[in-house]
């Protein structure tokens, strides 16, 4: 769930790309493939969103 106050939907997004950068560094020691798989994907997945909720904030300013 996302947060409604604009300033909370910044900092959301700005979180979902920092998790995206600690799940890039995750997927490089993991010790099985699958993991690294999945947090890579998981990384990919966040940053898409934290894209999505820039461009909404983006939309709505103007």
């Amino acid at each position: 769930m996302e947060p409604e106050h604009p300033s909370a939907i910044t900092e959301f997004a700005e979180w979902r790309d920092a998790m995206a950068a600690v799940l890039e560094e995750l997927a490089r020691v993991l010790p099985f493939q699958e993991d690294r798989i999945r947090a890579s994907n998981e990384a990919t997945s966040a940053r898409t969103q934290a894209a999505q909720i820039r461009a909404e904030v983006a939309m709505d300013d103007n």
